[in-house]
């Protein structure tokens, strides 16, 4: 399983649910976002010596990826699946938030006073 760790809303639900889908044991299997790709992947042993010697560069098993069959398993009703590093203004507005957190400038007034 490759699971990014700024994917703060991917519970161990999603996780559960690509392991509880068992087609084939070698089936690659991803977590889909409202029909959009997404992490965590479920890479069987079958694939592994296949996918090492294809890994290059930074973009980890994208070109592997896609270049075989990989089932998409919806997961939208357990997570959003939003990377915290690369949200753009709308997507974050789509986040869910944290009623009871305080804002940012009213941390930043109290350390000042």
């Amino acid at each position: 399983m490759v699971h990014l760790v700024d994917l703060p809303d991917v519970t161990p639900a999603v996780l559960a649910r690509l392991q509880a889908r068992v087609d084939s044991r070698e089936e690659l299997r991803r977590a889909g976002y409202r029909g959009r790709p997404g992490h965590p992947v479920f890479i069987p042993r079958a694939h592994w010596a296949e996918l090492i010697g294809s890994l290059s560069g930074d973009q980890g098993a994208n070109a592997y990826l896609r270049a075989n069959d990989v089932a998409m398993i919806e997961c939208s009703d357990l997570a959003s699946g939003h990377d915290v590093d690369h949200i753009d203004r709308q997507s974050s507005a789509a986040l869910p938030t944290n009623p009871g957190a305080p804002e940012a400038a009213s941390l930043i007034d109290a350390g000042t006073q």
